[in-house]
């Protein structure tokens, strides 16, 4: 087991996170010199499959439908604190399920979902995407 653990929670459900990437950037010109503002990209989520995915699965099949959401970071010492990855507004633009018999020393069952949002947090820093007032 590693060193940190993570949960993410969407409306009542929570689900074990078995990846997460996040990435914030910048664009550039041939120079190296930046154009435009920081924006938050997709959030890319694996989740171990437990018990109901019709949530998840419903929230990616509704084009309009945003929701709050977030990704608890746990230290598994007990010690540290936990890091929290918020996001308001936030709409499920990919999902897929997986399934692989016999595999060893890894999860047979799982899905991945990309996530867009208005605005993503980390800890104590926000970025804005800056989205018009009313989301699609």
């Amino acid at each position: 087991m590693g060193s940190f653990s993570a949960t993410f929670y969407l409306e009542t459900e929570q689900y074990p996170v078995l990846a997460c990437v996040h990435e914030v950037h910048q664009d550039g010109n041939s120079k190296g010199e930046p154009t435009s503002k920081v924006y938050s990209d997709e959030l890319l989520l694996t989740l171990e499959i437990r018990g109901s995915m019709l949530p998840l699965i419903l929230w990616g099949h509704d084009q309009t439908k945003a929701l709050p959401g977030y990704v608890l970071f746990h230290a598994n010492d007990g010690l540290s604190p936990a890091v929290r990855l918020s996001f308001e507004d936030g709409m499920c633009v990919s999902y897929e399920e997986h399934f692989e018999a016999n595999v060893t020393g890894q999860r047979a069952f799982y899905c991945q979902l990309s996530v867009v949002a208005r605005r993503f947090v980390l800890g104590e820093v926000t970025f804005d995407n800056h989205w018009p007032v009313q989301v699609p």
